[in-house]
């Protein structure tokens, strides 16, 4: 260490002083570990420094700079930091899950391979389809219907399926017979619906133009909705059992 006067200004300018040339001088020299690398960026912002000007200062990107941030603020990314288990946009992305120390550990297992990324999209997705469910089961119980946590085994008489009824006069029984809820039960099979990108309303797939791109102009046909317009979302249909 070499140790010598501060340098004029005030305690911002110091410590972005003295921190830039301490990452620089390893980097010349030793390699700074990504934790450390981490720990300089944050000293740098909590005094004040803007992103901008640290990623100026330190010749690195803005994005660099916000991902050492938020991997600073989660101490499972920085153990793994410490650990050399996680590069430094890995640390970033793993605090995303930081009340999930499951999620965590299963990315854990696949740091520093091409599956990382693919493990964080596949949580992503399960956490989105958690919440599309429990927010349709919560819907369906405050009605009064008994929500199923599994679809009931075949030969189940306490649980006969809607599409085994028939209405006194022989034919087949419809979504109109389900009145009273203590006499039915659901169970919610997970599918794909498209929906408005601005609204979040669900739209028939029907209604979707899906040509449109190829059809020379780029535009849907009259009546129809451009595909760019929509996003796919997780939602949950009922499947619907009588219980009496």
């Amino acid at each position: 260490v070499y140790v010598r006067q501060v340098a004029d200004g005030d305690e911002q300018a110091q410590v972005v002083e003295r921190v830039a040339e301490q990452i620089v001088e390893n980097d010349q020299r030793q390699a700074l570990t990504d934790a450390q690398r981490v720990r300089g960026i944050q000293q740098m912002l909590d005094a004040g420094v803007p992103v901008t000007k640290v990623a100026k200062k330190l010749s690195i990107s803005r994005d660099i700079v916000k991902s050492a941030a938020t991997a600073a603020g989660s101490a499972a990314a920085m153990d793994a930091l410490n650990a050399g288990q996680l590069s430094l946009a890995e640390a970033a992305a793993l605090t995303e899950f930081n009340d999930d120390p499951d999620a965590v550990a299963r990315l854990l297992e696949v740091a520093g391979t091409g599956w990382f990324e693919h493990k964080v999209a596949e949580i992503r997705n399960q956490r989105e389809s958690d919440k599309a469910y429990a927010q349709a089961a919560e819907q369906f119980a405050a009605q009064g219907y008994t929500v199923l946590d599994e679809y009931p085994r075949y030969g189940d008489t306490s649980r006969v399926e809607l599409r085994y009824l028939r209405t006194p006069d022989g034919a087949a029984a419809t979504d109109e017979a389900i009145t009273d809820p203590a006499h039915w039960a659901v169970y919610l099979s997970e599918d794909t619906a498209y929906a408005d990108k601005e609204t979040g309303e669900l739209i028939d797939g029907d209604d979707i133009d899906w040509h449109c791109r190829f059809n020379g102009s780029g535009e849907p046909d009259e009546g129809m909705r451009h595909p760019e317009s929509v996003t796919e979302r997780v939602v949950f249909e009922p499947d619907w059992f009588c219980i009496d």
